[in-house]
């Protein structure tokens, strides 16, 4: 609740203002506000629990970013309007690095149903049709990607992949990003196309 308040008043807030919508520091106010936070999210965290899980992995030669605000959202289907990043929405794929080379992916049932059923067919194709496989676009990846989710071994990341990661994490971040190799060129880029990318995402109003 302190960086809360930290943060009111980064904004422009007068310890008034604050004080009426926190209660005063230390105060009971205070206390049952930021119990009632923690309750509220019951909802989200049934929504978690209920996502597929999948580690991702990478080298130390090529690490995972993380930042000041390292939950990231993504999803690939355009729900036009209404935005399409909330966490039970079908599609969503939630991120947390854990380290500098394995990142935990939260993703919507539907991307987990779909990865093994790929395993599979390629699987059976091996057996059935094996001179057809070629058509496909990297069968033993997609048979890596569905045993990830069935098994929970890791599913290493092509270098394209980990940039993409990455930039979820510049794209989200606040003020700071975090790397173990001093290599910011990704975000540097970014900041360069868009200027926005040097505060995290902020709510419009219009």
């Amino acid at each position: 609740m302190s960086a809360v308040s930290d943060k009111f008043e980064a904004i422009g807030a007068s310890p008034e203002q604050i004080e009426k919508e926190l209660g005063s520091e230390e105060s009971s106010e205070r206390k049952t506000l930021f119990l009632k936070m923690i309750l509220d999210q019951n909802d989200v965290i049934t929504h978690i629990m209920n996502k597929s899980w999948i580690l991702y992995e990478t080298c130390n030669n090529n690490p995972f970013y993380i930042s000041d605000n390292p939950i990231t959202l993504y999803n690939d289907i355009d729900m036009g309007f209404y935005g399409n990043l909330g966490v039970g929405l079908k599609g969503i794929q939630i991120h947390l690095p854990l380290s500098t080379t394995l990142t935990l992916a939260f993703t919507c049932p539907s991307i987990a149903e779909r990865a093994i059923k790929s395993k599979r067919q390629v699987e059976k194709m091996s057996v059935m049709n094996p001179q057809m496989l070629h058509m496909l676009k990297s069968p033993s990846e997609l048979v890596k990607y569905g045993e990830a989710y069935e098994t929970g071994v890791p599913m290493k990341q092509t270098a394209e992949n980990v940039r993409f990661l990455n930039s979820l994490q510049v794209t989200f971040s606040e003020q700071y990003v975090f790397s173990e190799k001093s290599d910011f060129s990704l975000v540097k880029e970014m900041i360069a196309n868009n200027e926005s990318y040097k505060t995290g995402p902020r709510m419009q109003v219009n």
